[in-house]
């Protein structure tokens, strides 16, 4: 099983913070991204899954039409950026289809953490706006969810694509 993890995109400074649409730059780091995994053949996922905040919305939405992926986008509430991570973890650790998961920071760099070395508090990861990080669960799960079940298989920031 695959998870990717990708931040949402650059999105406007305005209030209410669950209402912050992308910016047009933000709107084109997407794009751009889209681009890149195309012509890399990005593996298909089976669900995108996206935090309940606008911006995130865009991203997975403009991410998952530019590449003509095919499958469910639906909003996990477990993604919000003040959500606990050993509760996502938990999830995740239930499921067994590739998935795409958009959220925020340093939310997302917890759940990579808690998923890669077992303590949300670790420091794993920079994940930058529109930065998406592949990771590969390397053990099926009996008891625990958290720590150790997933390895860093790749990651790609900004700059690059």
């Amino acid at each position: 099983m695959k998870i990717y993890v990708l931040r949402h995109a650059e999105a406007e400074p305005n209030e209410p913070d669950e209402s912050r649409a992308l910016t047009a730059k933000g709107e084109e780091s997407v794009k751009d991204l889209a681009r890149y995994l195309k012509k890399r053949q990005m593996p298909d996922v089976e669900e995108v899954l996206h935090s309940p905040l606008l911006r995130a919305k865009q991203t997975a939405e403009i991410l998952t039409s530019k590449l003509k992926l095919n499958v469910s986008v639906a909003e996990e509430p477990l993604l919000k950026p003040d959500s606990d991570v050993a509760e996502l973890s938990a999830k995740l650790a239930k499921e067994n289809g590739d998935l795409l998961l958009v959220g925020h920071n340093p939310h997302l760099e917890r759940l990579i953490a808690l998923l890669v070395h077992g303590r949300a508090d670790a420091s794993i990861v920079d994940l930058k706006k529109c930065g998406l990080v592949c990771l590969e669960r390397t053990k099926q799960l009996v008891e625990s969810t958290q720590g150790e079940w997933c390895v860093i298989r790749w990651m790609l920031i900004p700059k690059l694509v």
